[in-house]
């Protein structure tokens, strides 16, 4: 075999997000969250926020929007029509993930749930294999699919599959001589699905059937041998002698000779009943990336919805789906593969400031943000940016801490590449958006290309940014902090020279580069309740509370640094918020299935994600 190590020769994957590493330890909280006493510092931050990009936060519904059934406001957020603003909700959600990250905090907000997958042929042959292991056995010099069949019955709120005594596989031209489902599932020149039967299985995946079949044996397809029962008769009415079932009907896959070629048939139930556990159904229902038939949603049968599953070592059932080769789901689940300093209850730094709520620990925030006011402003005119890609951490080589030196080639597979099932996965950290150029391009530089726009112009949304240079004014209140608890939260509002925040909407097209100046305000509470003329508000710098939480991390990480921008893993987190020498565009756009200059599916080679600090110029 041909192994040779990627290294820094395999591509590199392009993204307009990467990610700073999880921290291994958390810093502990040793701050009082206590309202009965004010010991330590209260006050306010004013932010004074200009908008290095374009800027946009969706603006609320009006009466007349309402009316006219709008689901989404164009314009930039505009409460009661007064005057544009940042919500300070947007402002708290930024600075929070912020904080967490410079404080060495646990990764707290996260969707933890089981991904799905499926690969016949994915360059990655560990995820190849495991998925063989798992769905396929070996039998008389073949594979034999290892599901069984049954039906998914509903009873309230749980679910249960009722096994059926046998399935089947059935030719397509079969089906369509007897007139059983008359539209093929590719197209005449067998290259492409056929639209009409994508239309029609979405109306009716399964049908009712009457049918004859061999016994099981082998069977050579192009590459290898499978073992199946194979049907030589079916029809949509009884005739002496056939079997009642229904025969499942899904997409079409191509391949080099004519794509797949047979549907399977799910047989008559039997007795035997199989509970589904509810954290399966609801992991089945995030499975946003299924592009089959959702079983949960496909209409009923007076036996169930059939369907395939496969038993765990405990005859639990730990898979199901709409065909004998369907998604399986990942042993372990998003937040399982934190480091295991993250999954607990204790208290962090950025709970103890923003606030928590728990089954054993409740515990009320310490500053509150108010919403940014514009002061200076002129609106964009109307547009309609790029279609986003929503989140897909399926793709695992970009989700994943990935290590390029164990990454080797083998032919055109890819040996090495964490999956969500591998023994050392971790999640490769907090995801944030690159700042992007636009000063050089067009005024269209976010904005969907005309001949897309006009083709397809039902799928795109319209907004009305602010343009670049728009300012706003905004305030921090905080009350009760200790000097390194304020010092961390100056140290990611007063980022270093050239460094500026993200927030707002379509932050992956560019917008929401943001230029914020703290100035701080120290109430004495003492002052403020003796002299009646003073509220005792007294300007201080900044600077020595930066230095007082610079000293406590540096105690924690047992390092000793000039600035905490030089510790290893926030240099990451440096390079992405750094406007200056952010990279070229042309590293931080989305990869395509098929872009224009290249016909290759740039998703398919799992090309890993370079650090943040190997792509800033």
């Amino acid at each position: 075999m041909n192994h040779n190590r990627i290294g820094n020769n395999m591509g590199n994957a392009k993204a307009p997000y990467n990610f700073v590493p999880l921290n291994d330890k958390v810093l502990p909280n040793s701050a009082k969250s206590t309202f009965d006493s004010f010991d330590d510092l209260s006050g306010f931050i004013d932010l004074n926020m200009e908008a290095i990009s374009p800027i946009f936060v969706r603006g609320t519904l009006t009466e007349n929007d309402v009316k006219d059934n709008k689901t989404e406001n164009e314009g930039h957020y505009k409460p009661a029509n007064y005057k544009y603003k940042i919500p300070g909700s947007s402002i708290r959600g930024m600075l929070r993930t912020l904080y967490e990250i410079v404080t060495y905090s646990k990764m707290s907000f996260i969707d933890d749930y089981s991904l799905y997958f499926r690969s016949f042929a994915d360059r990655s042959i560990e995820l190849r294999d495991e998925y063989t292991r798992k769905m396929m056995g070996e039998f008389r010099g073949a594979y034999k699919p290892l599901v069984l069949a049954g039906y998914l019955v509903k009873n309230g709120k749980d679910y249960k599959i009722i096994k059926a005594e046998s399935y089947h596989r059935v030719e397509e031209e079969l089906v369509i001589k007897k007139k059983v489902f008359c539209e093929r599932m590719s197209s005449s020149n067998s290259s492409q699905k056929n639209k009409n039967y994508v239309k029609e299985i979405k109306k009716t995946p399964y049908v009712k059937v009457f049918f004859k079949a061999d016994p099981p044996t082998s069977h050579q397809h192009t590459q290898t041998k499978l073992y199946y029962s194979k049907i030589n008769d079916i029809s949509l009415t009884y005739n002496n002698g056939l079997k009642e079932g229904y025969i499942v009907l899904s997409g079409w896959i191509p391949s080099r000779r004519i794509g797949k070629h047979m549907h399977w048939v799910i047989g008559e139930r039997t007795k035997d009943e199989y509970p589904v556990n509810k954290d399966l159904i609801e992991n089945y229902k995030k499975d946003i990336n299924r592009d089959s038939i959702n079983l949960l949603e496909s209409p009923d049968t007076p036996w169930g919805k059939p369907c395939f599953f496969i038993l765990d070592a405990n005859n639990n059932v730990q898979a199901f789906g709409h065909t004998g080769l369907f998604r399986l789901i990942y042993d372990n689940s998003i937040g399982k593969l934190r480091p295991s300093s993250h999954i607990n209850d204790r208290t962090d730094m950025a709970e103890a400031l923003f606030g928590k709520v728990s089954k054993n620990n409740t515990i009320a925030g310490r500053v509150y943000f108010e919403d940014a006011v514009a002061t200076k402003v002129e609106e964009d005119i109307q547009r309609s940016p790029k279609i986003l890609s929503s989140p897909k951490p399926n793709s695992f080589q970009l989700y994943l801490t990935q290590n390029p030196s164990e990454i080797r080639r083998n032919r055109a597979n890819f040996e090495g590449i964490k999956n969500y099932n591998s023994k050392d996965a971790q999640l490769a950290g907090n995801k944030l958006y690159w700042h992007r150029d636009h000063e050089n391009n067009s005024e269209k530089w976010y904005e969907e290309d005309s001949i897309r726009l006009e083709k397809y112009k039902t799928q795109y949304t319209k907004i009305k940014a602010l343009k670049a240079g728009t300012q706003f004014v905004g305030r921090i209140r905080f009350e009760n902090l200790n000097k390194f608890e304020l010092g961390a939260l100056l140290t990611i509002i007063d980022l270093p020279e050239g460094c500026y925040h993200k927030l707002g909407m379509a932050k992956a097209l560019g917008l929401g580069s943001t230029y914020i100046v703290p100035s701080l305000t120290i109430i004495d509470r003492k002052e403020r309740y003796m002299e009646f003329k003073s509220l005792g508000f007294k300007s201080e710098g900044i600077d020595s509370y930066k230095k007082d939480f610079n000293a406590v991390l540096d105690f924690f990480l047992k390092l000793e640094t000039n600035s905490i921008w030089d510790i290893p893993r926030l240099k990451e987190l440096k390079a992405m918020l750094d406007f200056q020498n952010k990279p070229n565009n042309s590293e931080t756009r989305y990869m395509e299935i098929q872009r224009p200059d290249n016909r290759e599916n740039e998703y398919r080679n799992r090309t890993i994600l370079k650090k943040p600090s190997e792509l800033t110029k």
